[in-house]
């Protein structure tokens, strides 16, 4: 039980001016040590600068110790007499903030509360254990914005039971505890009970961050501060007297509102309001000060590793002609934060630097910084384009520095010119792996650079992606904080190259380029930082809640050819690709009953799929057809008598082993990664499973087909002959000519994957690499059941 005590972590109560590292580790259940909780509390009390005797509860290990700042007075536990509630709070206890230090306006106890003699006995606060209802597992169970009926039907059990045990307890004359909801916009729950002392209402209500609570706060009635403090409770002996309780009634000013809360008898909708806007201001400073933890969290880590970097820097000084030494300062940082922040895996971070040494010794190197542990490490299978060399080459492995070293005689200068370093990386941007390089002079510019863009892009993750998920609690929850974070370091890897942008422009030939359409450019690379992460959101609450679709009449017929318009372009810039829909007129008169929102990401995610996994230069189908009750593809023309409506996204790539092919839907799997040419995120296919099963589909793959024959055309421009284009054709082991990409033999044509606007050229590299692998058809179908799915059109829509 004590380790369900804390919806989440509250470091954010510990992050206070001057807090010494030791004191900022939790005990067992969450709590920080002395005066932090007291601290986080104050400066939520002065809200509103509200001037009401107001407590703030919380619910704390036993062995938890707070003392007042500047002080040695503590701060003690409520005690608690009633059986029920011990049962409830187990190894733990009840602190009640003292609001009379909590208010720099006066202490609340000079007001009222004060007993025959004056002095300040607080019995009001006498059973202010109640709040420990609101901390019973069996609501810590509930997530309250998710099912708010049924939490409340729970908390009104608790509360029952809570007011039927206080009648068998000796001399019984408490009042009972009653649950109460108000019906605004904020629809919380809270609770009353009637104070023995004052005959007034005692008001709890709860602080419910991310659907749990964290916190209560009590509020009792106020008369008007007119009012002598001796007629505030009659006798003090549990008669109070009506004439004086009328005259307290009639004395109370509500236009004071929110400086007085409280003094009706039965509190206003006005009131309620204010109470719970004041409760929705600590939850949103909880919430702040949650992602100010992660901020602080994350830079404390990185200022560690930064302040050593710089260190080191700054002790070789004047040596920093020693080269080999920058970059193993550099490889350490690196691996530093490799260490830090991707312990499971997930980046990979190259340092890939050709080294110059002395005796005009070249000693070329690929230092890998960081790995994903998930994958295995074949570097033979490493497939790399240079985007800013004077030809595009793709190479494998080893191959890559002898290029470097024999392509082009002016870069073989420069490479080999002393004092000269080149950065070379791997951003997995898009479905290339592309390589960039760049001169740095001098040496420290690289080490800095990249360093910072590093620690800018993980830092950028955490603050954003560390919040939604540290605020939830047990086991089952740290388990899904534990995958989000690793969707969101993994995804990371496609934010650097963002990042990096500014460098890569001026890989590219700029010469020619108007200044602003490297403006435009920029602003275009902001907007895809955007996409990116608001595309990571969609996905992670699609996996970590519980969705529910959204069902109505669609036409299917435009979604489909939605995502071909949004791919296509893609498809083709980035690797040669076709994409062909094969979508009978048929289902054009048809409407589907689904989720629109549901159905495009499904199709959305096997699109992009196939375009990430499937060959440069090939063709990527995407089919409807129906099935009979058999499972066998009939006529078009019986759609009246079809049981199922199939949908399917076809690709030419690698093969997928069978003994792979029923864990690619597990979330996080990637499989055989290190055969492909780009680094996928293992989340695609869980989506599209999880979204068919929530629409009632069934999703299936189709064991990967062998294709003996590429049936493939890849050009590549070599010359000018006569002022027209020449091109070389590679078709399987054969060569055919032809001019202006017109004259193509009819067989040819047959088979070529593109349309006849497009001017379809890659390399010769390229074409070599692909006429030498072996090609698998891979399809995911998609069976809907038509059943009520399926209705004819209207006449005229």
């Amino acid at each position: 039980m004590t380790n369900n005590s804390w919806p989440f972590t509250p470091q954010w109560l510990s992050l206070r001016k001057g807090l010494k590292e030791s004191e900022a580790n939790p005990n067992f259940d969450g709590l920080f040590k002395p005066d932090l909780l007291r601290g986080f509390m104050t400066e939520a009390a002065d809200f509103q600068d509200i001037r009401n005797p107001l407590s703030l509860f919380q619910v704390i290990p036993n062995d938890a110790d707070f003392i007042y700042e500047n002080s040695n007075e503590r701060i003690k536990k409520v005690d608690t007499t009633v059986p029920y509630l011990k049962e409830i709070l187990g190894e733990r206890g009840i602190v009640r903030i003292d609001t009379g230090r909590l208010y720099k306006n006066k202490n609340c106890c000079d007001a009222f509360r004060k007993c025959k003699n004056g002095t300040c006995l607080q019995k009001c606060y006498d059973l202010d254990s109640r709040i420990a209802l609101f901390y019973h597992p069996d609501l810590n169970s509930i997530h309250y914005k998710d099912n708010q009926i049924e939490y409340i039907k729970v908390f009104e059990r608790i509360c029952h039971e809570f007011n039927e045990s206080i009648k068998k307890m000796p001399e019984h004359n408490h009042s009972p505890i009653v649950v109460k909801y108000s019906k605004h916009e904020f629809f919380q729950v809270y609770a009353t009970y009637r104070c023995k002392y004052s005959g007034f209402d005692e008001y709890f209500f709860p602080v419910i961050v991310s659907g749990h609570v964290i916190a209560v706060i009590m509020q009792g009635q106020r008369p008007n501060e007119d009012l002598k403090p001796e007629y505030m409770f009659a006798d003090y002996l549990n008669d109070p007297i009506p004439e004086v309780a009328e005259e307290l009634r009639k004395s109370i000013d509500t236009r004071a509102f929110p400086d007085n809360f409280f003094g009706e008898e039965s509190m206003s909708e006005e009131r309620l309001v204010a109470l719970h806007q004041f409760s929705a201001g600590l939850r949103k400073r909880a919430n702040d000060a949650i992602i100010s933890l992660a901020q602080k969290y994350v830079s404390r880590n990185f200022l560690k590793i930064g302040d050593n970097f710089h260190n080191l820097i700054k002790k070789i000084g004047e040596e920093y002609s020693n080269l080999p030494k920058y970059k193993q300062i550099l490889n350490s940082t690196l691996k530093d934060i490799f260490e830090t922040f991707n312990s499971d895996g997930f980046i990979r971070i190259y340092s890939i630097i050709p080294i110059v040494e002395s005796d005009n010794k070249f000693i070329d190197t690929f230092e890998l910084i960081g790995d994903s542990t998930c994958q295995e490490k074949n570097d033979d299978y490493r497939f790399m384009r240079f985007k800013s060399l004077p030809d595009d080459v793709n190479l494998q492995g080893e191959n890559l520095i002898n290029y470097l070293l024999s392509s082009n005689d002016d870069f073989k200068k420069e490479l080999r010119a002393e004092g000269t370093i080149f950065r070379l990386e791997i951003p997995f941007v898009h479905d290339m792996a592309y390589i960039v390089w760049k001169k740095y002079d001098p040496w420290e510019k690289l080490f800095k650079e990249q360093y910072e863009q590093y620690c800018e892009a993980l830092k950028s993750m955490y603050h954003t992606l560390l919040e939604p998920y540290i605020i939830l609690r047990g086991k089952e929850f740290e388990d899904r904080l534990e995958k989000s974070i690793r969707i969101s370091v993994h995804e990371t890897a496609q934010v650097i190259p963002l990042i990096t942008d500014t460098i890569q422009i001026e890989l590219i030939e700029v010469k020619e380029i108007e200044n602003w359409k490297l403006l435009q450019k920029k602003a275009d690379d902001i907007k895809s930082k955007i996409e990116l992460l608001d595309g990571l959101f969609n996905r992670s609450s699609l996996i970590f809640k519980d969705v529910k679709p959204k069902w109505a009449w669609t036409d299917f017929h435009r979604i489909v050819y939605g995502i071909e318009s949004l791919f296509q372009k893609k498809a083709f810039e980035n690797k040669k690709q076709y994409i062909q829909i094969d979508f009978p007129r048929v289902f054009s008169d048809y409407d589907i009953n689904t989720d629109k929102n549901y159905i495009t990401q499904i199709l959305f995610n096997l699109v992009d799929n196939a375009i990430k996994y499937g060959l440069r230069g090939s063709r990527i189908y995407v089919r409807a057809y129906l099935k009979n009750e058999l499972g066998s593809i009939i006529d078009d023309y019986e759609i009246e008598n079809a049981r199922w409506m199939c949908l399917s996204v076809e690709n030419y790539g690698g093969r997928i082993e069978k003994e792979l092919q029923g864990k690619m839907y597990y979330l996080f799997y990637r499989g055989n990664t290190y055969k492909r040419s780009t680094e996928g995120l293992g989340v695609g296919l869980f989506l599209v499973k999880r979204l068919c099963e929530c629409l009632g589909y069934s999703i299936e793959f189709v064991p990967s087909e062998f294709i003996e024959q590429i049936n493939l055309i890849i050009l590549h421009h070599y010359k000018k002959q006569n002022g027209a284009d020449a091109f070389n054709s590679i078709f399987s082991n054969r060569s055919l000519s032809f001019y202006n990409g017109r004259e193509l033999d009819y067989r040819i044509k047959e088979t070529v994957n593109m349309c006849d606007n497009f001017n379809w050229i890659i390399t010769y590299d390229e074409a070599k690499y692909l006429l030498n692998k072996e090609m698998y058809k891979n399809k995911f179908e998609v069976k809907i059941l038509i059943n009520k799915n399926l209705k004819k059109k209207e006449d005229g829509k």
